[in-house]
């Protein structure tokens, strides 16, 4: 308690940790504070807390309209993002290679930078026909993406050069 701030890096590469605890005092957390925290399976944030809560292990802000972090670590394979999120915060799922399909509800309309990365095993993703944006290093490092679903009925801006890269030569990309 009375820890407010949890900058980049500070838990980099600390490979045995494998659940964080928020205190309600703690009004920020920067998207790469828990970089190479391969084991982290949970964030748990205390009651009383208004910047930040968690869903599962999962950590969204306050209002849970933002998914801030997903857990590095957790062993889930498919992971659907809770109805009521507008947002997909830079870092996201950034390195949460277990996964192996992510479902995105209708309501997100933008995927901020570095969200969707490194995801070794992501097979299959699913966007909303609301997403309007996807921000830079979307897909990188995701060399076994197979499918990509697109309901936006406009082309969503899309602010990376990922797309045309050799790795998405046997990506299929469904416009629904």
């Amino acid at each position: 308690e009375g820890l407010e701030r949890i900058n980049g890096c500070a838990f980099e590469y600390c490979s045995g940790l494998t659940e964080i605890n928020i205190p309600s005092t703690v009004v920020y957390i920067d998207g790469d504070a828990f970089d190479g925290c391969w084991g982290l399976t949970s964030f748990n944030v205390a009651e009383g807390n208004a910047t930040f809560s968690s869903i599962d292990g999962v950590l969204f802000n306050g209002s849970k309209y933002e998914l801030c972090l997903y857990p590095k670590g957790k062993t889930d394979e498919s992971y659907t993002v809770p109805a009521g999120i507008k947002d997909i915060m830079g870092y996201a799922f950034y390195g949460a290679s277990n996964l192996k399909q992510v479902i995105m509800p209708e309501g997100v309309s933008c995927v901020y930078a570095q969200a969707i990365r490194e995801m070794g095993n992501l097979e299959t993703i699913d966007f909303p026909s609301t997403l309007t944006e996807l921000n830079a290093g979307t897909f990188y490092g995701c060399n076994n993406l197979k499918t990509i679903i697109m309901r936006a009925t406009e082309v969503p801006y899309y602010g990376g050069t990922d797309l045309s890269s050799s790795n998405f030569d046997n990506t299929v990309f469904i416009s629904t």
